[in-house]
């Protein structure tokens, strides 16, 4: 009787060891990049518009299922990236290029820009 007692304990704790596993997994599948990672991202952002990719990403790790430190970074990236362009992208929607078959690409860039900004 003691041994079936015994392995009901040892069960639960195996049990709980996996649910423990499992929401480890989850949680570095939400949080795919590390710190360093995510700090480099941003200041590639900075650096190049070859990054500018990074842009989408680092929106996404804002959010309230994120570690304080990944959201800080992000926004911290994420502001110096748009400080200086939010006077660009405030008329770039009110000049729009005049012929439509060949549109400016950086009138497309700053666009998307824009709709990247706008998103959240």
């Amino acid at each position: 009787m003691a041994s079936v007692a015994s392995e009901k304990k040892q069960k639960k704790r195996n049990n709980h060891t996996t649910a423990s596993v499992a929401s480890e997994k989850k949680q570095k599948k939400r949080n795919k990049h590390s710190l360093s990672e995510l700090i480099a991202m941003g200041q590639q952002l900075l650096t190049s518009r070859a990054h500018v990719n990074n842009l989408p990403l680092l929106l996404t790790i804002i959010n309230p299922s994120s570690p304080p430190q990944y959201a800080l970074e992000s926004l911290l990236s994420l502001q110096s990236f748009f400080t200086p362009l939010i006077p660009k992208l405030s008329s770039s929607s009110s000049s729009h290029p005049d012929s439509d078959s060949n549109p400016d690409p950086e009138f497309i860039y700053l666009m998307w820009l824009r709709s990247k900004f706008n998103q959240n």
